[in-house]
């Protein structure tokens, strides 16, 4: 899992990489109407103060899509030329 704060004010400031199965909570103790919270840029949500956000990993499982050698974007690189000079 990562954590990855969006817009930093320092340079300093890097993702942080957590074990799949930790659980992170994060509270809302100062700002408030200033805090936003976006997940996997869906859309924004505003937190006010004491709000809690516990993220752990689901239950549930993805399916990724696995490409054929021969499949589209080959077909489209070859016919539209990506990636030649």
């Amino acid at each position: 899992m990562v954590l990855t704060a969006i817009c930093p004010h320092l340079l300093t400031i890097r993702p942080i990489v957590f074990p799949g199965d930790s659980e992170i909570a994060v509270v809302v103790d100062v700002v408030p109407h200033e805090t936003f919270l976006t997940v996997d840029g869906q859309e924004t949500v505003e937190l006010l103060l004491n709000d809690r956000i516990l993220c752990r990993k689901s239950k549930r499982r993805v399916h990724l899509l696995r490409l054929h050698p021969n499949g589209l974007f080959n077909v489209l690189r070859s016919k539209l030329s990506w990636g030649e000079r």
